[in-house]
């Protein structure tokens, strides 16, 4: 549900595909309450069903490749005790990005999409 509502507003027009990232307010909250195990599960069920019932298969691509790297991310900065809860998510969100910036290069075979992630971290 909060992929559908963020998606119906565009918060960065300048950037394109730039997002809040409410749905990792879902993964963030199972990783403190849950555990690792659970934000994981319901993370790929999440990719799953917006992907099913709001994009198409690229969408599903792009969302696995960004969770391979986000999740570990988020995991071994909140196991590190060195960042706060928006450390984690930061760290979430730079391996979001960077694995569908992966992917889009992989899929795209188009190397200089690598320049567009610059823009994409810093927000």
């Amino acid at each position: 549900m909060l992929n559908y509502i963020e998606s119906l507003f565009p918060l960065i027009p300048v950037i394109p595909g730039a997002r809040v990232g409410l749905a990792n307010l879902a993964v963030m909250f199972l990783l403190y309450r849950y555990g690792w195990r659970d934000a994981v599960l319901v993370n790929t069920l999440r990719i799953l069903v917006s992907g099913l019932l709001f994009g198409n298969l690229f969408g599903i691509l792009y969302s696995f490749a960004g969770c391979v790297l986000s999740l570990p991310a988020m995991i071994l900065s909140r196991r590190s005790g060195l960042f706060s809860v928006t450390g984690v998510s930061v760290a979430g969100s730079a391996g979001f990005q960077t694995g569908q910036i992966a992917a889009a290069v992989c899929i795209t075979g188009t190397p200089s999409l690598v320049y567009y992630l610059g823009p994409l971290l810093l927000t």
